[in-house]
C-alpha cells in the first residue's frame, strides 16, 4: 500500500498527536546531526525529549474519556501538510525520519481518526510500538556506537540542509 496523507481526520486527540510527529521529524531533519554521519549528544537529548513527549501525550490521551460530542462530531479537522521525504548525509538521522513518518501516515489513517477523541487500543500500540523502536534504536545502535563513520569515499552523498526557521520573533519568519 502506498504511503498517504489524508486531508483530515475527525479527532483532535490524533490530530495533536500528528502536529507533535510533524514538528519533530523537522526538527530531526534540520537537526545538526542531519548532515554529518554522527549524532551529537544534544541531538541524542533533544530527539529523547521529544520521545517522552510523545509517550506522555499518549498516556495523557488515553487517560481521559471517549467524548460524546453529538452536536460537533463528525467535526473535520485539515492536516497541516507533513514534511517533505528527507534524505539527509546522516543515515541514523534518516532511519528516525522514515519511523517518525511512518508513524504518522499509520495514525491518521487509522481507526482511531474517525473517533471524536482518544485511541483504539490497538492504534495506540502501534504509535507507542515505534516510539519504543526508535527509543531503542537511539540506545542500543546510536549510543552504542559512540563514534561517526569515516565515509571518506562515499561523503557528502547530500547538500548541507536549509537552516532552522528563526522564527517571527526575529522578524525572519519563513
Amino acid at each position: 500500500m502506498s504511503e498517504s496523507f489524508p486531508p483530515e481526520v475527525f479527532n483532535h486527540d490524533v490530530l495533536w498527536l500528528y502536529d507533535m510527529l510533524r514538528r519533530f521529524h523537522q526538527e530531526m531533519g534540520r537537526s545538526q546531526s542531519a548532515p554529518v554521519s554522527g549524532m551529537i549528544e544534544a541531538d541524542q537529548v533533544r530527539l529523547e525529549s521529544y520521545l517522552g513527549a510523545i509517550r506522555q501525550a499518549v498516556a495523557w490521551v488515553q487517560d481521559t474519556p471517549l467524548l460524546d460530542l453529538p452536536e460537533t462530531h463528525p467535526r473535520p479537522y485539515a492536516l497541516p501538510s507533513f514534511p517533505t521525504e528527507l534524505d539527509v548525509e546522516n543515515e541514523s538521522i534518516n532511519v528516525i525520519l522514515r519511523l517518525i513518518r511512518a508513524s504518522a501516515v499509520e495514525l491518521v489513517n487509522s481507526q482511531s481518526a474517525r473517533f471524536s477523541s482518544r485511541l483504539q487500543p490497538f492504534d495506540q500500540v502501534r504509535l507507542t510500538g515505534v516510539v519504543d523502536k526508535i527509543d531503542a534504536f537511539l540506545n542500543n545502535y546510536i549510543r552504542a556506537r559512540a563514534v561517526p563513520l569515516d565515509l571518506p569515499e562515499s561523503s557528502p552523498e547530500e547538500a548541507v540542509g536549509p537552516d532552522g526557521y528563526l522564527g517571527e520573533a526575529t522578524g525572519n519568519a519563513k
